[in-house]
Order: C-alpha cells, then structure tokens, then sequence
C-alpha cells in the first residue's frame, strides 16, 4: 500500500513518523517520475490483495486521502 505521494522530503518523513506512531509499517521510498524525484509512504506488505486493501481504506479513514495498492 503507499501513500500521500510528494515532492515534499520533509512532508513525507513526518507523515510516515505519524502513520509509524499509529501502529502502521510505514516507511519513505524515493522514486524518479521524468526527471523529477517523488516520495510516497509504502506501508506494509500484504500476504493477499484483499488485505492491501483492507489497510487502503483504513489509511484512507484515517486522512490518507491519496492511499492506493499497487503490486510489486
């Protein structure tokens, strides 16, 4: 699951401290995008599909407006 992604390193690092203090798995992964360099939160890794999405729509409850799956 990732979150919140930004071009903000310090926006980023302080949601993930947050996420982090709630009992999530929340880390920073920097990526890339045409020429420009993007932070997003990738919170957890799920066993099923099913409970990647359970854990969006938590962070999505909880103000995580931009949280989405994505398989790796």
């Amino acid at each position: 699951v990732y979150a919140n992604p930004t071009q903000d390193r310090l926006a980023v690092e302080h949601e993930s401290a947050v996420l982090r203090t709630k009992g999530y798995p929340a880390e920073v992964v920097t990526l890339r995008r045409d020429g420009a360099t993007w932070y997003r939160i990738r919170v957890g890794r799920y066993a099923t599909q099913e409970q990647a999405n359970e854990a969006s729509h938590r962070l999505r409850a909880e103000g995580g407006e931009h949280a989405f799956v994505q398989s790796e």
